[in-house]
């Protein structure tokens, strides 16, 4: 029975990891330079800007409770990663609200706003997701050196 619980919490959590990982890159892509230039290109209107915000929040607050509940050493960096995001959120609607031409430098300043913040993201994202293939290394060990293990077994013969 030990073996069986073990089992099934190695692949709860190599689950939550993978979920995480994907919601990281999502927030990435999402606060990043490239998106901020593909949105002040398309003329994307407030609403449907403010509709992805609040997408991009219920992503952040699945993260932050996938990090809270298994990995309360990453929360730090998941609440900076929100904060952060809605820093580059509320720079980039500056950037799509203001007309570069009227008003040159208040595009600017909210642009380098959007970019600082997206700098930091990344940061923090590529960091957590370091942390996140060094626990998945851990818990490969675990599952190779079971008991009955399939990949153990063929390792022998």
């Amino acid at each position: 029975m030990l073996d069986d619980r073990i089992k099934s919490e190695v692949c709860l959590e190599r689950e939550k990891l993978g979920v995480l990982h994907v919601i990281l890159s999502t927030i990435e892509l999402e606060n990043s330079q490239t998106m901020s230039y593909i949105q002040s290109a398309s003329e994307i209107l407030i609403s449907d800007y403010r509709a992805r915000y609040l997408e991009n929040c219920v992503r952040l607050h699945e993260a932050q409770a996938i990090s809270d509940i298994y990995y309360p050493e990453m929360s730090e960096a998941m609440r900076s990663i929100y904060g952060q995001s809605n820093m580059f959120w509320g720079s980039q609607e500056g950037v799509l609200r203001t007309d570069i031409k009227e008003n040159q430098q208040g595009w600017s300043t909210h642009l380098q706003g959007a970019l600082k913040a997206s700098r930091e993201i990344s940061s923090h994202v590529q960091q957590l997701q370091c942390k996140i293939t060094d626990r998945s290394q851990e818990l490969n060990k675990v599952i190779n050196s079971a008991p009955g293990n399939i990949w153990s077994f063929r390792e022998e013969n």
